[in-house]
């Protein structure tokens, strides 16, 4: 259900809250890269970590996919995304 909250604020709001991002699952390996739905771009910076990259969806769950892993897959996967996510506090 957090997911498909988390989804449906960044379609239609163009953000979500903090608490929700350190709540997504990252999403490291993929069996089809190309099931995957890129949502939105996401770039900020907590006192702890960094999030840079890309909220995506995925069997109708909610991922974060990190910078590191779109640019290795960019030979093989366009992600065509231009939309900022806003991180709300």
């Amino acid at each position: 259900m957090l997911d498909t909250e988390i989804i449906q604020d960044a379609l239609k709001h163009g953000s979500i809250s903090e608490r929700k991002l350190k709540t997504l699952s990252i999403l490291k390996t993929c069996d089809n890269w190309k099931k995957v739905t890129p949502i939105g771009l996401i770039d900020h910076r907590t006192v702890l970590t960094s999030y840079q990259g890309i909220l995506v969806e995925l069997d109708k769950r909610a991922y974060f996919v990190r910078r590191e892993t779109m640019l290795a897959l960019k030979g093989e996967i366009r992600w065509n995304i231009t939309r900022q996510i806003r991180i709300d506090q």
